[in-house]
C-alpha cells in the first residue's frame, strides 16, 4: 500500500486465486464503506453500475454470462429504453444490458 496525496493505492503485481480476490476487495469495500449500486442480491456474472446526475439513479444491468439470468428489482424503477414500468422481476438475456432510471427523493434507496 503507498499513500497518495490523501489517498491509498495497492498494486498487486501476482496471480491470485477467486477467493484472495474476494477477500482482498471485500476488505476493501469494507473498509471504504462502499455503498452498493443495488441493494439486492446479484446472480454470478450479473453486476449492476449506479450513476447520476443529481435528479435520477440510472442503473446499468449487465449479465456477463451465456445463460438467461432473473433479478428481483424493488418497485419504481423505468427503463430508458422504452420507458416501462420494471419492479418485480426483470430477465436478462444471455450477454444482455438493459438501462434503468429512478427519480432520487428524499428517502429513495436501491
Amino acid at each position: 500500500m503507498n499513500r497518495v496525496g490523501q489517498g491509498k493505492a495497492w498494486y498487486i503485481a501476482s496471480r491470485n486465486d477467486l477467493s484472495f480476490q474476494r477477500d482482498f476487495y471485500g476488505a476493501l469495500i469494507k473498509q471504504l464503506a462502499l455503498p452498493r449500486a443495488l441493494a439486492i442480491d446479484l446472480p454470478p456474472g450479473v453486476v449492476v453500475q449506479r450513476r447520476t446526475d443529481g435528479e435520477q439513479a440510472f442503473l446499468f444491468v449487465q449479465n456477463f454470462t451465456g445463460q438467461v439470468q432473473q433479478l428481483s428489482l424493488p418497485a419504481g424503477l423505468s427503463d430508458l429504453i422504452d420507458g416501462s414500468v420494471v419492479g418485480g422481476s426483470l430477465v436478462l438475456a444471455p450477454w444482455g444490458c438493459r438501462v434503468l432510471s429512478v427519480p432520487l427523493t428524499e428517502g429513495t434507496s436501491l
